[in-house]
Order: structure tokens, then C-alpha cells, then sequence
């Protein structure tokens, strides 16, 4: 869990430094919008996107309910019952 946790946060830290653009999947915010809104829904739009069980993922997500991309990581990848 820890090891998903790291993985997604260097893909963020990544899509934050760099303005290039594959043109495919979720598109990572532009390097000047990495406020931490941004980040949020990025975290939230990357697990929707290739987490294993995005299946398992709750339909809606108030991002302004947590403090940052990494409790926000920390509620999403905790497995949610059916």
C-alpha cells in the first residue's frame, strides 16, 4: 500500500514539473496549476483511471474534504465495501 502511495505521487510530482503531453489517458495539471486543489483531483482522476479496483472507488469524492493528494490517496485506496 505504501509502495502504490509512493508510485502515484512521483507520477504526480512528474506531471507537475514537465509540460509534455503524450495526448493520452488523464491529463496532468499544467505546471503552473499545482495548487493543492489541483493536485486532489489529479490523485483523484489518475485512481479512477488505473487503480486495479477503481471498481471499489465511491461514485462521488468531495476533494475539499481533505487536507491534501496524500489523505485524499490514503481514504481512496482503502478497499470500501460493496
Amino acid at each position: 500500500m505504501r509502495k502504490l502511495s509512493l508510485i502515484i505521487m512521483l507520477v504526480f510530482l512528474t506531471a507537475c514539473s514537465s509540460s509534455d503531453s503524450d495526448g493520452g489517458g488523464i491529463v496532468p495539471p499544467p505546471a503552473d496549476n499545482c495548487s493543492n486543489t489541483a493536485q486532489k483531483q489529479f490523485v483523484l482522476d489518475f485512481m479512477r483511471a488505473w487503480y486495479l479496483w477503481n471498481d471499489l472507488l465511491p461514485a462521488t469524492v468531495d476533494i475539499n474534504a481533505y487536507a491534501g493528494p496524500e489523505e485524499l490517496l490514503a481514504f481512496l485506496i482503502t478497499v470500501q465495501p460493496l
